[in-house]
């Protein structure tokens, strides 16, 4: 299966993106691309840049997640079961760290985690009719008193 992939633009001059990517609690078949800019223009990484994508969970952990800066300036994070583990807002910024130690931070984004419907952990859900299963139940029982009483008046007859 082939990742769902988001693609964010991030500009270093900035705070907050105002981004935000919707997932599914579990979900770990999508990446992000990012691409960096500042002040709307496309930002270059120097070779031996790093980068961390650096998250919060709703319930306060946090993440520091190592990604891949492609040959084309592209940073890449592929989505980790950990994040996508709880319902709620993951807050997340990128840190891009030099050779020399410095560290440069985007502007932050957010990742929205709905729940899902259903686990596969769970029960399977079926169609229930126990008032039903006792009716036929009665009409089987009824059935063969029935049956009974007409082959006991039969034998009478004879």
């Amino acid at each position: 299966m082939n990742d769902a992939v988001y693609r964010i633009n991030l500009d270093l001059t900035m705070i907050e993106s105002g981004v935000m990517v919707n997932m599914k609690k579990l979900d770990s078949a999508r990446s992000i691309e990012l691409a960096l800019s500042e002040d709307g223009k496309p930002y270059t990484l120097t070779s031996g840049c790093r980068a961390v994508l650096r998250s919060k969970k709703p319930d306060g952990t946090i993440q520091f997640n190592d990604c891949t800066i492609r040959d084309d300036g592209i940073v890449e994070f592929r989505i980790t079961n950990q994040t996508t583990l709880l319902v709620g807002i993951v807050e997340c910024e990128l840190a891009i760290y030099g050779t020399d130690n410095t560290q440069l931070t985007s502007a932050s984004f957010l990742i929205n985690i709905g729940d899902i419907l259903f686990s596969d952990s769970e029960t399977e859900s079926q169609n229930e009719f126990t008032a039903l299963a006792a009716l036929i139940s009665e009409t089987n029982n009824l059935d063969i008193t029935i049956t009974d009483t007409i082959n006991f008046l039969k034998a009478r007859k004879d």
